[in-house]
């Protein structure tokens, strides 16, 4: 890390501490709870949320597979009569 990157950091983490009420809130905290405007953040987080689970479940997935057919290949170059 570069002396501009831990001067930038370190300047963040001091705004956050002289600020902290700014530093806790996030978009949906902002408005009234039953505002439209905050449903809507709260779907679009809800929904970027389950994006990203889904593609992690799928490579979950590949990875999984892979490593079941991986377990399997000396069984079927046994079968083809391979050599082990």
């Amino acid at each position: 890390m570069s002396w501009k990157t831990a001067a930038a950091a370190c300047a963040a983490a001091g705004a956050a501490l002289l600020a902290p009420e700014a530093a806790w809130a996030c978009a949906t905290c902002f408005g009234a709870p039953g505002a439209p405007a905050t449903k809507g953040l709260n779907w679009a987080i809800l929904t970027l949320v389950a994006s990203v689970a889904v593609v992690y479940l799928g490579i979950g997935r590949v990875i999984w597979t892979i490593h079941k057919r991986s377990r399997r290949l000396p069984e079927l170059r046994l079968i083809r009569g391979g050599k082990h």
